[in-house]
């Protein structure tokens, strides 16, 4: 399944360093199958 935002955010570059990392800690485990978001 996929989910589509209705609203987005905008981050700033430190904010989003932070997102980035936090996507790629999630994505790794193994336990986890996808992750979504809603930062443009």
């Amino acid at each position: 399944s996929e989910f589509v935002p209705t609203t987005f955010m905008d981050l700033d570059e430190e904010q989003e360093a932070q997102m980035l990392k936090l996507v790629d800690a999630l994505e790794s485990d193994d336990d986890v199958q996808e992750v979504f978001h809603n930062v443009r």
